[in-house]
Parts: C-alpha cells; sequence; structure tokens
C-alpha cells in the first residue's frame, strides 16, 4: 500500500438490500425474457425444447451466446471504441451488459435460479482464502 493511501473497506449491504435486489432482478430477468420472446428470440428454441436432445440443443446455444458476447467484448478491450447503438457507453460496457441480458434470459426461460446463486456465490467469496488458495489467474 501506498504511504499514506487509506485501506480499502468492502460496502456491506444488509440483509434486506440482498432480499430486494434478488427480488429486482428476478423481475427484471422475466422483462428481459418478455423482450428476447416478444423479438422472436424463442420461436423456434420452444419448438426445439420439446425434446430432451432439443433443450441440450437450445442450452448449449443459449450458452455460446453468452460466450460470443464475451468474445465481442474480448475485442473490444483490444480495439476501444464507443458503442454505435448507445454511444454514452463503451462497447466494452454495452457487450458486458449483453452477456449479462443473455443469460438472465436463457435462466428466467430454464427457471434456473442464478441470481440466487449469484448472491450466495458473492457471499461465500466474501470467506475464501487469498486468490483462493494460491490460484495464480
Amino acid at each position: 500500500m501506498k504511504h499514506g493511501a487509506r485501506p480499502f473497506t468492502f460496502p456491506k449491504m444488509t440483509q434486506n438490500e440482498k432480499t430486494q435486489l434478488s427480488a429486482l432482478l428476478k423481475i427484471w430477468s422475466a422483462e428481459l425474457h418478455a423482450t428476447s420472446r416478444s423479438k422472436g428470440w424463442w420461436d423456434d428454441r420452444d419448438k426445439l425444447s420439446l425434446t430432451k436432445a432439443g433443450q441440450v440443443q437450445v442450452d448449449l446455444g443459449c450458452t455460446m451466446l453468452a460466450v460470443s458476447e464475451l468474445g465481442e467484448m474480448v475485442e473490444s478491450i483490444r480495439k476501444p471504441r464507443k458503442d454505435d447503438h448507445l454511444p454514452q457507453f463503451s462497447n466494452v460496457e454495452v457487450e458486458a451488459a449483453d452477456c449479462i441480458i443473455r443469460l438472465l434470459d436463457w435462466s428466467h426461460a430454464r427457471g434456473i435460479r442464478t441470481v440466487d446463486a449469484l448472491l450466495a456465490k458473492a457471499e461465500y467469496n466474501k470467506g475464501r482464502t487469498a486468490r483462493h488458495g494460491g490460484k495464480l489467474a
């Protein structure tokens, strides 16, 4: 730590704030999914989901869409620029948002408790050792 620098203190949410955040994120996930569905992104997915093999294909496809958003984010880090559609944000910010939107959309459609897991995982990480026991990356 540099001389005179203040140690970082972690902000803490109350349990009530975490409960509110969870509820809001779940409502927002439903809204994101409704928008995605209204734009036709689920038309073919609904047909495929009628079989177990089709559901696996949908799940893999949705996961890869989130991965592709991360790939676009990496490219934006390499070549920074403003976003074409939302110029008040960098392309990195918009691609990160796209990834989160894809994941919340899919999670809502499948009933996956991503929001609950997100809050639980963040709490769990607070108790982990530095770099999770010596991991390099």
